[in-house]
């Protein structure tokens, strides 16, 4: 199973618009193959945050294979772009 971050903020546009593309594609594969989290940078723990998980903008995804990252991705991508990376993982 992949477990699969997205890394947000409530003022960020881009987050808000990657955020039902990133949930479609979770629920494409189903939870048994990945789940989705979602992390909300606030005011009080965002540099926290951003520098455990190396993070250098948002909206960032981040996908792992047992507590692994596999790959990132950072800004917006396309359902079939976000599912032509996660396949490879699924297929192993």
């Amino acid at each position: 199973m992949l477990r699969m971050i997205q890394f947000w903020a409530p003022w960020c546009h881009p987050c808000k618009k990657l955020k039902p593309i990133v949930t479609k594609v979770a629920e494409d594969f189903g939870p048994e193959k990945v789940l989705l989290e979602f992390v909300e940078l606030t005011d009080d723990d965002q540099d926290t945050i951003m520098q455990k998980w190396v993070l250098t903008s948002i909206p960032t995804v981040i996908v792992l294979e047992e507590n692994e990252e596999v790959f990132r991705f950072t800004g917006m991508k396309t359902i079939a772009e976000i599912k032509a990376l996660i396949q490879p993982f699924l297929d192993r």
